[in-house]
């Protein structure tokens, strides 16, 4: 059975995207480890990371930590709004995606001149 990393629904192996999420199939074990690449700061910044490494073919998964009903309280005790995940085997290639969008926001000390 093949798995879709973002919706999670199962179907057999003749299929090799998710019909609604248009994302590649993964082999169901693969599935089983979700890891952290990237810790937002806010919303915006984790959907734009999230889509980034969408766009690189690697699925991405955004994960709130907030409570809905304490607004801002989940913020006062993580310095973060919350993660993006990928899955374990994509660690390496979506780390390295996010390092290299982040560092060309980065001016750096001569103002990007």
């Amino acid at each position: 059975m093949k798995i879709c990393p973002r919706c999670r629904r199962g179907y057999g192996h003749e299929y090799e995207k998710c019909p609604d999420c248009q994302l590649v199939l993964v082999p169901d074990e693969a599935e089983q480890e979700l890891v952290s690449v990237y810790q937002a700061p806010d919303e915006i910044a984790a959907r734009t990371v999230a889509a980034l490494l969408e766009e690189q073919g690697i699925a991405a998964v955004v994960k709130s930590e907030q409570i809905s009903m304490y607004d801002g309280l989940a913020m006062m005790l993580r310095p973060r709004w919350g993660q993006v995940l990928v899955l374990a085997s994509y660690r390496d290639s979506a780390l390295r995606l996010v390092e290299d969008y982040l560092s060309s926001l980065d001016p750096g000390p001569d103002g990007g001149q």
